[in-house]
């Protein structure tokens, strides 16, 4: 091929590339899963413990910086890499961990209501996002579901 043709491919392969979302950027799907598993262990654990004060710094601050600001970089990243789903979930997520983690370092200092006085409203709080969680279950699934039909019945199957 000449040169100007290879030239030619070159560019038309980085502009899919970008079309694509494939960039040099690495994916952030694993620091951020970490992210959200280990402070939903630390809250599972306060939880189970009756909300033992002494955990509250701990969960708080799990809260800000590792489920809620990584989570939160993490969702700007996918944004960036154009993966929308992951996206969202990270970036609404991290948005959760941050919430979750101003109220409990705003109900430890007395400017908001305790976890006991506020039960009804922390379990309703916690009841939306698990709606959240299963909206993004069942699109997940369909997904999945989705991609294995069409390539079950693609033609490049049949023999």
């Amino acid at each position: 091929l000449s040169p100007v043709c290879l030239g030619s491919l070159r560019r038309a392969a980085s502009i899919n590339a970008e079309y694509m979302g494939c960039t040099k950027i690495a994916n952030p799907a694993p620091i951020a899963l970490y992210a959200f598993g280990i402070t939903t262990c630390y809250l599972s654990y306060f939880n189970l413990s009756t909300g033992a004060p002494e955990f509250i710094g701990l969960i708080s601050g799990h809260a800000l910086f590792l489920g809620g600001l990584i989570q939160l970089i993490g969702g700007v990243i996918e944004f960036y890499r154009n993966n929308l789903f992951g996206a969202t979930a990270f970036t609404g997520y991290g948005g959760f961990w941050l919430s979750l983690g101003i109220f409990l370092v705003l109900s430890d200092a007395g400017a908001a209501p305790s976890l006991d006085e506020f039960d009804d409203g922390h379990s309703f709080f916690l009841a939306f996002w698990a709606l959240f969680t299963f909206v993004f279950l069942i699109n997940s699934v369909v997904v999945v579901v989705a991609a294995a039909v069409v390539a079950a019945v693609s033609p490049s199957n049949v023999c």
